[in-house]
């Protein structure tokens, strides 16, 4: 899935810096930068750490929304006399709420990725600049802004405030359509 989200989000991360057309970053990115550049390299800058985001973000999204609720309905068990009944379903709200967490927290973990992922594609707009690998780029990051961590998670804050709302949307939904379609076998 990184193979084909990847020259996406660099197309999107491009127009939305330059400002320019989807045609025009598309024709950027189609020239080479240096003469031994291969033609659909501009397409991939940036690719470990877009890498990390999709694959190891989406296991750690969808691992935390599944553990959350077992947990929470583990604890709803042994909070009531279930009868000998091993499952309690969790409401919307419950279900929201975990979604919500699951999405924080897998921002807090792929953020930095992310940050450093939109720094690469947007330093290789510049045809000035050394391209960097991406370790290259991230002791580049840390050594330019006081050595601190915190760089890595500028603009965290509005992320969150996106993505829990956004998962606490979309999880329940793909729930309760995977529960509904379970129940027509």
């Amino acid at each position: 899935l990184a193979f084909i989200t990847s020259p996406l989000v660099m197309i999107k991360t491009k127009q939305q810096v330059t400002g320019d057309s989807f045609r025009e970053v598309l024709r950027d990115a189609l020239r080479p930068n240096t003469r031994n550049q291969r033609i659909w390299s501009n397409f991939f800058v940036g690719f470990a750490p877009h890498f990390v985001s999709e694959s190891f973000g989406r296991a750690i999204y969808y691992a935390a929304y599944e553990g959350l609720k077992r947990s929470w309905s583990q604890y709803k068990l042994n909070q009531t006399n279930n009868n000998g009944n091993a499952h309690v379903k969790l409401s919307v709200e419950e279900r929201m709420i975990c979604a919500a967490a699951s999405g924080i927290s897998c921002w807090a973990l792929i953020f930095p990725f992310d940050s450093v992922r939109s720094r690469m594609m947007i330093m290789n707009q510049s045809k000035a600049v050394n391209h960097k690998t991406t370790l290259q780029m991230v002791h580049s990051i840390y050594k330019e802004n006081g050595s601190s961590v915190r760089i890595f998670y500028r603009g965290f804050g509005l992320t969150v405030l996106r993505a829990g709302p956004v998962a606490a949307a979309v999880l329940p939904i793909y729930d309760y359509v995977l529960e509904m379609l379970q129940s027509r076998r």
